[in-house]
């Protein structure tokens, strides 16, 4: 009797943890971007276990609010700003290496949208060269 009663309580319990534990650590497919981006490089064939080349965007209006967003960048990534020529008028290209994970990815994103946002900008995505 006591074993049935553990099992109507345990196996909910686990099954809980495991829907839990597939939605935190994998996202369903096509849920965001990044998500979307990395099932196009797994397809690909891409080796998403090796480090490899991140670009990300972010546009602005101004040259000026451009390099602010740059200033902010951490130093161990490198940017570039190149003038469009129409609207946005400036591009900061943010290039980093790094293995192409889901949750790094995401804060990566996070993280420049955040940058951008407070200069009047916009973060674009990211694309590798995987």
């Amino acid at each position: 009797m006591n074993k049935i009663v553990l099992l109507i309580y345990f196996v909910p319990v686990l099954l809980l943890g495991y829907w839990l534990f597939t939605r935190l650590v994998q996202p369903a497919k096509g849920t965001d971007a990044t998500a979307t981006a990395l099932a196009a490089l797994r397809k690909r064939g891409a080796d998403l276990t090796r480090a490899t080349t991140i670009q990300s965007v972010l546009s602005f209006e101004t040259r000026a609010a451009a390099e602010a967003a740059a200033r902010e960048i951490p130093s161990a990534w490198s940017t570039q700003i190149q003038e469009l020529p129409e609207a946005p008028r400036w591009r900061c290209t943010v290039t980093t290496k790094m293995v192409p994970v889901y949750a790094d990815l995401s804060a990566l994103a996070q993280e420049l949208e955040a940058t951008a946002m407070r200069h009047g900008g916009e973060y674009e995505g990211w694309a590798a060269d995987a």
